[in-house]
């Protein structure tokens, strides 16, 4: 039904290689052979998935099933999540070290959401670094505040 609509995207969540199951491809499979495509978003989750081993595994997982990896996401500084959180300087060096391992057609954009300032990409958006915050450019153009964690 929905490759009928023409132009429609479906945007999966998964976080890690091990949700990349038999049951997940089938469905990737079911969609594409109706012309839909499938990009993934994932959420950098300490503990779970910080590790470039398991993103690249992740992403080229992602690849193999016909989905572009679209976005890797700060977690957000929401309250009760920061046992969750990666410290975003963490993030920045693990997207440095995937750029040396995978394609980018595997790389997705790291991106954060600014309390305030919207989405945007953490590298191109990062103007500086300061003692207890990194302070980015907004989708607004305006100056956001990221705390330092870690």
């Amino acid at each position: 039904m929905l490759g009928r609509f023409g132009s429609v995207w479906v945007v999966v969540h998964a976080n890690h290689p091990r949700e990349l199951t038999d049951e997940f491809r089938s469905a990737i499979r079911l969609l594409l052979g109706a012309g839909v495509p499938v990009v993934n978003q994932s959420v950098l989750l300490r503990g779970i998935n910080d590790d470039a081993a398991v993103l690249e595994d992740l992403f080229r997982g992602l690849v193999r099933s016909g989905v572009k990896p679209y976005y890797l996401f700060q977690g957000d500084l929401a309250s009760g999540t920061a046992h969750f959180r990666v410290p975003l300087i963490r993030g920045i060096e693990l997207m440095q070290e995937l750029r040396s391992r995978i394609s980018g057609l595997a790389l997705p954009t790291y991106a954060v959401d600014l309390p305030g300032g919207g989405k945007v990409p953490v590298e191109s958006a990062l103007l500086r670094v300061e003692a207890d915050a990194f302070v980015l450019r907004g989708a607004d153009g305006a100056e956001y505040r990221y705390p330092r964690e870690g």
